[in-house]
């Protein structure tokens, strides 16, 4: 069975270039993106992913959070941000988007997140359980 991807959207190559060893040792499936095109391929092959979307780097709206939603509805939206309120996505925030992350990334944060995702899947039977 195939582990569940981590994908991040970001256009913060010193983020991401801190971030992925850590997630790495962790023994996490993570891939980097820096357009949301090449995110929505990979999600063709990776439907239930975990999608992390760095929204002060990458210029994303309501709609485009709503069509990646609508398009991958087993993936899971987060957000990652240095600023607490984003009123250009409000809508995306309240229907689309799990939950909103701060940065810089906290490790142990996203393994809660990581950990909480796989027992709730675990626990309704659903396919996808291969998260440490």
């Amino acid at each position: 069975m195939n582990k569940r991807k981590l994908l991040f959207l970001s256009t913060d190559d010193a983020a991401n270039r801190s971030i992925q060893p850590l997630l790495l040792k962790k023994g996490l499936n993570v891939l980097f993106f820096r357009d949301l095109s090449d995110l929505m391929k990979e999600l063709m092959d990776s439907k239930d992913s975990l999608v992390f979307i760095d929204i002060d780097t990458v210029a994303i709206g309501n709609r485009d959070l709503k069509v990646l939603k609508t398009s991958f509805p087993e993936s899971n939206l987060f957000c990652i941000s240095k600023v607490p309120f984003h009123p250009e996505i409000k809508e995306a925030i309240s229907k689309y988007i799990f939950a909103c992350m701060v940065k810089p990334l906290d490790l142990e944060e996203l393994m809660f997140w990581v950990g909480s995702l796989e027992s709730t899947t675990t626990s309704i039977g659903l396919p996808g359980k291969d998260f440490p």
